[in-house]
């Protein structure tokens, strides 16, 4: 029975070991499943996992900080329409005033298939490779036609 408890554990040490960068904690494992404390060898298994789980938390919350980037008094329908209006009406000026795929934060996704559209065909002249890298193509409708119409005399 303990030689079948050794077994698994030296398993789970393996799986273990690919997953985890400090192999002086792995190393000290082994040697206690060697010499058959297996307390003190799960109290060590418990440890990794806890450390393994608070970093996944520091993940989580660099995630969570990513996704809330700009504060709330940043983010502004009327100014991103506002934008968008100056686009249409001045292709040329997505030479200066795009934004980077990682950095484009529309809060409405209608103004962002605009956008797509200005870099992909209004614009398309004008926009650098730069400036495309990353974006999907927009998808045109009539009722994108019209909003574009809408914002253009706005």
């Amino acid at each position: 029975m303990e030689e079948e408890n050794s077994n698994n554990l030296n398993e789970l040490v393996a799986k273990l070991e690919m997953t985890t960068g400090d192999t002086n904690k792995i190393n000290e494992i082994k040697k206690l499943i060697k010499e058959g404390n297996l307390e003190m060898t799960m109290k060590k298994i418990e440890e990794i996992f806890a450390e393994e789980n608070a970093q996944g938390d520091v993940a989580d919350k660099e995630k969570d900080e990513e996704e809330t980037k700009y504060p709330e008094e940043l983010k502004d329908a009327h100014l991103e329409y506002v934008f968008i209006g100056l686009l249409l009406n001045h292709p040329k000026f997505i030479t200066k005033y795009y934004y980077l795929y990682e950095d484009c934060l529309f809060e409405d996704p209608e103004l962002l298939n605009i956008y797509k559209s200005v870099l992909f065909f209004e614009g398309a002249k004008y926009a650098s490779e730069l400036s495309k890298k990353d974006f999907s193509f927009s998808k045109d409708t009539a009722g994108v036609y019209q909003l574009k119409q809408q914002i253009k005399k706005e």
